[in-house]
């Protein structure tokens, strides 16, 4: 059985459209999963980390927690985009334990982007407009590239497209 995976295209194709300009975001960038696991229900849906069994919750976000401050502790990005408030929570939960970060290293700002899910109703109503002025809002694209991509979404119709609508 094949299994459509919406949140993912909805991310990819939108960051596919910010590059295809050269530039993405302001800076340096980089796409860290912090659970780069799945877990399924026996009826092939899909079992988000926040929906476990408490304990298994916990023993999973201490490892995944321990693995971004890692990543975050040799990128040292400025910013963090949290994709849904349960990956912004777990940035901001993970970077309160920090202890110990090298001298001179300032802990990223961190941000939420609405997450792209089929099950957001906020998400299924142009989660790619939505993004793209979120990211705008956060100063991490520039009002060029929003126009672009968003040109790209929706391209502008054609001079005969136009005419042939115009009645008369």
């Amino acid at each position: 059985m094949k299994h459509l995976q919406v949140s993912g295209q909805r991310f990819w194709s939108l960051l596919r459209e910010l590059t295809s300009g050269g530039e993405l975001l302001r800076g340096p960038w980089f796409v860290h999963n912090y659970c780069p696991l799945a877990f399924l229900l026996p009826s092939g849906a899909n079992l988000t980390p926040n929906r476990l069994p408490l304990e298994a919750r916990q023993q999973l976000q201490a490892i995944c927690d321990a693995a971004l401050l890692s990543v975050l502790d040799l990128l040292r990005p400025e910013t963090v985009v949290g994709i849904g408030c349960y990956a912004r929570d777990r940035a901001l939960a993970a970077l309160s334990t920090a202890e110990g970060w090298a001298a001179g290293f300032t802990p990223p700002r961190v941000l939420c982007l609405t997450h792209p899910s089929p099950a957001s109703p906020k998400a299924n109503r142009g989660w790619h407009a939505l993004a793209l002025s979120e990211l705008l809002s956060f100063g991490l694209i520039s009002t060029e590239t929003a126009a672009r991509a968003s040109a790209q979404l929706c391209p502008p119709a054609t001079r005969e497209a136009a005419e042939s609508d115009r009645p008369g």
